[in-house]
């Protein structure tokens, strides 16, 4: 592995590991690592040969990668129905816990799923839930840190887990060669064709090339597979809003919201939902909430403009474009904030 990797990941590891311990959430013995719960799981666990190698790098030596690999893409088995347990677990705890994936490290933060029974942090676990969005742009840096490593060598690579062959038909997906996506997509299905995330990215294809009926039935069975894919819920809810179908694109904005309450996405989508249904100060209150979430974005700013447009408050509509301006929005976007600015002001003048 490129020592550049290893260094970039334990920069990354590091920085998180700083931005947790900074919370100190182990007051009341809460410590991450003592229980060992997530370490025994019936879902696949998101980690790429880059981790692999990095645990790899600080063990040398350790036996068990094979049977990792497997347990990582849900391939192995408990005994008499029971979750798996990861081969670097021990009753002592964690054999790999200074280099343990990333997925490992945020396990009791992502809003994902419920935590197991006995986790560590379930007692505060609508505090980690807010907790999650202070992380977010770190582990976002390590999800464009990933993509780099495999778009480096995106046709010699070999994948070896799930995540390598999706994050690598991600990749192709965006280079526009859906042909290339769909072989690493079924590479990943035939390691484990009970993988919610598989049939999710299966959708993603086919509604990259346009048969949306087929991806609205791969994005459903992903969610009979593992229904707190809020990623999944958010998919399948812009479909049908651009099919007008508002009622059936809510309520899957509103079960993405029940398993991540801060996600902005899903707020800014009810709020156009709201918007177009003339439900203005609805409307109002969703991309408020959007914008507590995420300030960065300027699309949340312009929405709220337009609707005190809508509503004839030059004033408030003024200093939301103004606020989408000041976040360098794109230039189509831009365009349409200055027209309502210069209208807005326009109507502050002939009240005059």
């Amino acid at each position: 592995m490129d020592k550049n990797y290893i260094y970039g990941l334990a920069s990354i590891y590091s920085r998180l590991n700083e931005k947790i311990a900074s919370l100190e959430l182990d007051k009341d013995g809460n410590f991450c690592g003592t229980c060992v719960q997530c370490c025994h799981h019936r879902y696949r666990f998101p980690v790429s040969s880059m981790e692999i190698d990095y645990i790899l790098h600080h063990h040398e030596g350790l036996d068990f990668q094979d049977a990792f690999i497997d347990y990582i893409n849900g391939r192995l088995k408990g005994s008499g129905g029971t979750p798996a347990r990861c081969p670097y677990s021990s009753e002592a705890g964690c054999l790999i816990y200074e280099a343990r994936p990333m997925c490992c490290r945020i396990y009791g933060f992502a809003p994902y799923r419920p935590l197991l029974a006995g986790c560590s942090y379930i007692g505060i676990r609508e505090e980690t839930k807010k907790i999650w969005r202070t992380l977010v742009p770190i582990f976002n840096e390590f999800i464009g840190f990933r993509n780099s490593f495999f778009a480096r060598s995106l046709e010699a690579f070999t994948p070896k887990t799930i995540t390598d062959f999706l994050d690598r038909g991600i990749l192709f997906l965006a280079a526009s060669t859906p042909e290339k996506a769909l072989a690493e997509f079924r590479g990943a299905l035939d390691l484990n064709p009970d993988d919610p995330l598989v049939h999710a990215c299966m959708g993603e294809y086919h509604e990259a090339i346009g048969e949306i009926e087929t991806a609205l039935d791969r994005y459903r069975h992903s969610l009979v597979l593992d229904s707190y894919d809020y990623a999944t819920h958010l998919k399948i809810g812009l479909i049908l809003q651009k099919q007008e179908q508002f009622e059936a694109a809510f309520d899957h904005y509103k079960k993405a919201l029940d398993i991540d309450p801060y996600n902005a996405g899903a707020w800014g989508n009810i709020g156009q939902i709201y918007a177009a249904s003339g439900r203005m100060r609805d409307a109002r209150d969703a991309y408020q909430w959007a914008i507590s979430f995420d300030p960065a974005n300027p699309v949340y700013h312009m929405c709220l403009g337009s609707v005190f447009y809508a509503e004839n408050d030059p004033e408030q509509t003024i200093v939301h474009m103004e606020r989408a301006l000041a976040l360098s929005p794109a230039e189509d976007m831009a365009s349409f904030c200055q027209s309502c600015i210069a209208e807005s002001k326009k109507n502050i003048q002939s009240c005059k």
